[in-house]
């Protein structure tokens, strides 16, 4: 099948695109599409020394007029200009090459602007081809260990920089959703001090209730006695917060749903954690037939407030061992990635939905769970 638009089109509008477009993320990801869609040329030079020197040197009045927009946080008329006239064959060497190198260069002189871009679209849910952040924290902050694949070793893509990736194909198959709203409220979670405690109140399936149906479907799953389980759950916290413990972490249906409201309680408290994942529960949906879909979190921000709404999520995928899990989830699935300042992002995945390579049949009961943060 011949392809819808020729290498030149496609050359020409992101010309176009960079000549009017004043805002850097957008710009990078005008490059970024370029480099995707011509990977297999690009791939085949980017290693040659020649070619990349070829490059750098065709680029250094690009590099000296970014250096003298040291403070710039948008693309200016004339530099918009200046990226468009740029993005030529250089002696032989292929744009896409060219559109490379200047990737690389927008997200080195622009990357302080991209956060800005991303939180003023939060709540951001990415379509394939959309940008999305490459955060990373310095893991040398938490830990001593070396990575076991330093960096230069690990094959790199040529759709991405530093700090911005486009989003693929899962951006199809989950509802993917940057979030912003934690940004400044759980900075500071994760330091080499960070103790992170997980919570084990039970030790058999005895201690839970198990009802199947008569095909040996088991729903609900929940605690055999909730007040027992409540005050085991208690105690468990106490004694990670007494531990030193900043995220605590309890197992999937290891709460009800009140019980899930009350361990709010803890994240109020001056010795409780940052942090509490509070288990999860299984939950139908209301009468009316309308489906319990998680909302998006609310928050009050505010001096001594806690965060009145838990962060709240939907498992996608049942367990078929050591019981039948009949959980039937409805609509799109959805993964809310929050974003925090110094790097780290903070996901809540459970069991099955982290291990299996596609979700379920969507129908309408599901398993939540609830997450409490800070005062």
């Amino acid at each position: 099948m011949a392809a819808l638009a020729t290498p030149q089109d496609r050359l020409e509008a992101v010309r176009a695109a960079l000549a009017r477009e004043a805002e850097p993320l957008v710009a990078l990801t005008h490059l970024l599409h370029l480099c995707r869609d011509q990977h297999a040329e690009l791939w085949e030079r980017i290693g040659d020394p020649d070619c990349r020197h070829r490059v750098t040197a065709a680029l250094e009045p690009l590099t000296a007029m970014l250096a003298a927009r040291a403070e710039a946080a948008t693309v200016d008329a004339a530099l918009g200009r200046a990226l468009a006239d740029a993005l030529v064959a250089v002696e032989g060497v292929p744009a896409v090459v060219v559109a490379r190198a200047l990737a690389e260069l927008l997200d080195g002189h622009f990357a302080d602007t991209f956060t800005d871009s991303f939180r003023r679209r939060s709540p951001y849910q990415p379509s394939v081809g959309d940008p999305i952040p490459l955060d990373a924290p310095d893991l040398r902050g938490v830990m001593q260990m070396p990575p076991t694949a330093p960096p230069w070793r690990l094959a790199n893509r040529l759709d991405e920089t530093r700090h911005v990736r486009l989003a693929g194909g899962w951006a199809v198959q989950f509802r993917v959703v940057f979030d912003y709203s934690l940004y400044d409220g759980l900075a500071g979670l994760v330091t080499a001090e960070t103790v992170v405690a997980t919570c084990h109140p039970n030790r058999t399936m005895a201690e839970f209730e198990l009802p199947k149906d008569a095909d040996g479907r088991t729903f609900p799953v929940r605690p055999a006695d909730p007040a027992r389980q409540h005050q085991l759950i208690d105690r468990l916290i106490g004694r990670a917060c007494a531990a030193g413990a900043g995220i605590v972490v309890l197992p999937e249906l290891a709460v009800t749903a009140s019980m899930a409201r009350r361990l709010r309680e803890w994240t109020q408290r001056p010795d409780g954690p940052r942090l509490l994942i509070a288990g999860s529960h299984h939950h139908e949906d209301p009468p009316d037939g309308e489906p319990a879909r998680p909302a998006a979190p609310q928050y009050r921000h505010g001096l001594g407030q806690g965060h009145e709404q838990p962060l709240t999520h939907d498992k996608h995928s049942p367990a078929d061992r050591p019981v039948v899990e009949d959980i039937q989830p409805q609509g799109w699935p959805e993964q809310r990635v929050y974003v925090l300042a110094d790097g780290w992002h903070l996901v809540i995945a459970i069991c099955r939905d982290l291990l299996t390579p596609r979700p379920s049949t969507p129908w309408p009961r599901s398993g939540r769970t609830w997450c409490w943060c800070p005062r």
